[in-house]
């Protein structure tokens, strides 16, 4: 695949994820919720979404992946767990984010 192609990609992944927080703030200052409340929330929401991206995904490809890949696995998740409470943190903590 030429070079191009990964830069497109990339900007389409990265104007997507833009576009997509970008609806999730205001949404998130609307509920004027408890942040751990809206950490929980998203917590579980981000949860069930990963969790049926990889049952299709199993699914369509045949592959017998496992859901955590080991420590790397573990590692993704304690991650993507800090970035969900400090984003929760940001959003509710400053009125820049």
């Amino acid at each position: 695949m030429p070079v191009r192609s990964y830069n497109r990609r990339g900007l389409a992944i990265t104007a997507i994820g833009g576009m997509l927080f970008t609806l999730d703030v205001p949404l998130l200052r609307l509920a004027a919720g408890d942040p751990w409340t809206m950490i929980f929330a998203r917590g579980i929401c981000l949860a069930f979404a990963i969790s049926l991206w990889w049952y299709l995904y199993r699914r369509a490809s045949g592959a017998q992946a496992p859901f955590i890949n080991g420590w790397p696995g573990v590692a993704v998740a304690v991650t993507n767990t800090m970035a969900n409470i400090m984003f929760i943190a940001a959003v509710t903590k400053t009125t820049a984010a």
